[in-house]
Parts: C-alpha cells; sequence; structure tokens
C-alpha cells in the first residue's frame, strides 16, 4: 500500500502549533498591549518576549544527544528549561503588578465608581436625619 500523503510527526506538529500560537500572541500583544504601558514597562515585556522567543527558536533548533538533554529542552516537559523560564517570567509580572499597586497613588476604577455611587446617593437624599428634630445637610453647598 503506497502512502501518497505527507508523514508528519508530533513533535513537528507541537513546534508548529506552538509557534503559530506564540505568533499571535506577540503580534496581539505588540498591537494592543504595549503601546498602553509605561516605558519601563515596555522594555520588562520586550525583554520577556524576546527571552521567550529565544528558549522557544533553542528548543526547536537543538537536536539533543541524550535523553537528558532531550527532556532539557523538549517543550511538552515539566521542570526543564522552556517551563522554567515561564515560570520565572509568571513570577516577574505577578511580583511587577503587585509593586505597581502597592505603590500606585491613584485610587482603583472600581473604588473610583463606587465612591461617585456613594456620593450621588448622599446628594440625592440631601439631608440626613439626626433625630426628630435636627436635619443636617450632607454636602455642603458649593459656593
Amino acid at each position: 500500500m503506497v502512502n501518497d500523503g505527507f508523514i508528519v510527526s508530533g513533535d513537528a506538529m507541537n513546534l508548529v502549533l506552538v509557534s503559530l500560537l506564540y505568533l499571535a500572541a506577540l503580534v496581539f500583544s505588540f498591537r494592543r498591549l504595549i503601546p498602553r504601558l509605561s516605558p519601563s514597562a515596555k522594555l520588562l515585556a520586550i525583554g520577556m518576549m524576546a527571552s521567550q522567543v529565544f528558549v522557544i527558536g533553542m528548543s526547536a533548533a537543538y537536536r539533543p544527544a541524550s535523553s537528558y538533554e532531550e527532556w532539557l529542552w523538549h517543550l511538552d516537559q515539566e521542570f526543564n528549561i522552556p517551563s522554567s523560564l515561564a515560570f520565572a517570567q509568571l513570577a516577574v509580572c505577578a511580583g511587577a503588578a503587585l509593586i505597581t499597586a502597592w505603590l500606585a497613588k491613584a485610587m482603583p476604577s472600581w473604588r473610583q465608581q463606587e465612591d461617585a455611587f456613594l456620593r450621588q446617593a448622599i446628594i440625592s437624599s440631601d439631608q440626613l436625619q439626626l433625630s426628630d428634630t435636627q436635619t443636617v445637610s450632607a454636602i455642603p453647598p458649593n459656593n
């Protein structure tokens, strides 16, 4: 029986799939996310993407001589160079996000919306009842 179709290994299909997905993620991030970052965050993001592209390229181009080297650079294995780099990048990004949130002086948008809602509720009630005989204005008039 003659097979005229292409014979493609699972590793080759995996490499093509990873490359296409990563290319799509790169295009999306460079078009949508990176222009909105601060200059230092842009450098961090570009450095992370460049290192990830380098590691994926190395794992694709490197031909291991032993089973240990194959495990070390294989994209589907855990606890090796590509997965360790991805974990380190996740940790760096999470740390940068936490430090940024801690040092940020501006109020988060959800908090601004909540405060605006509460201010509107106070203004609409116009006065708060202290007792049966006393009333006090909730918001001082703007003069």
